[in-house]
């Protein structure tokens, strides 16, 4: 391992929670080789993260995925919210100067709150797999930020992950963003 500040080799100084430990020969700063975590500071089981948003990409709410999950609804949210800042970076990576010949939108909203405020999204197949957008529903967001991060990874879930049986692959793949269906495991690892 190289000091971060003075580039310089380092040597091993032992184990702290498991991690080795390094000394810049130099500086004399340490370090820990902590390997990267495809979900950032979440402390849930990749596997469990994999299922919670196997179960929010189909549609499942909160509540019904923290029950089905057997982890606190605080817990969905914080994977919510990390996956889908993960899936808002990826999208704004990834779709950039494509063209399509038509566009289609469906009018449509979803409360946010208290069920007072309207906040327009985007297409009709939304409806089917995010709660959130399901006409005459008891499910709603209570921040605009845990709608955004719903609506980041249903669009990416969407994209990159389902095929469509229109198209016989995904919208990534048709457009040339991916060249095979990802799996959830694969989005959620995805580099960015």
């Amino acid at each position: 391992m190289t000091c971060h500040n003075c580039k310089i080799d380092c040597h091993r100084i032992g184990f702290q929670n498991g991690f080795q430990r390094y000394r810049c020969k130099q500086c004399r700063k340490s370090y820990s080789d902590i390997p990267l975590k495809p979900l950032d500071n979440l402390r849930v089981p990749f596997e469990k993260a994999v299922q919670i948003v196997h179960l929010l990409v189909e549609g499942v709410g909160v509540r019904a995925t923290a029950r089905l999950a057997s982890v606190n609804c605080h817990t969905v949210l914080n994977v919510l919210e990390t996956v889908g800042q993960k899936c808002a970076r990826l999208l704004d990576q990834k779709v950039r100067n494509i063209s399509f010949p038509n566009v289609q939108v469906d009018e449509l909203f979803a409360f946010v709150g208290c069920k007072e405020r309207n906040v327009e999204r985007t297409n009709l197949s939304v409806r089917l797999f995010n709660r959130r957008f399901t006409r005459l529903t008891l499910g709603y967001s209570k921040k605009l930020a845990n709608l955004k991060h719903s609506v980041a990874l249903f669009i990416a879930h969407f994209n990159f992950c389902r095929k469509h049986s229109t198209i016989a692959q995904t919208p990534a793949q048709s457009c040339g963003l991916a060249d095979h269906q990802w799996s959830i495991e694969e989005l959620l690892k995805s580099e960015i």
